[in-house]
């Protein structure tokens, strides 16, 4: 079980609207290392280009 949080950025190329992704994400696992269930609450949040860390 391994149980993480994200930060992603990313732009919408159509609109150029640039956004970050944030969530928390559960990872489970089966005997052989494969993953076997994965829940995620991910949330898109519109930035401006100076609010960008990445």
């Amino acid at each position: 079980m391994l149980g993480i949080a994200t930060s992603v950025h990313k732009r919408k190329s159509a609109d150029r609207l640039k956004f970050r992704s944030y969530g928390n994400e559960h990872w489970e696992f089966d005997e052989n290392g494969l993953m076997r269930k994965r829940y995620a609450s991910i949330n898109d949040a519109p930035i401006r280009e100076k609010e960008r860390r990445i």
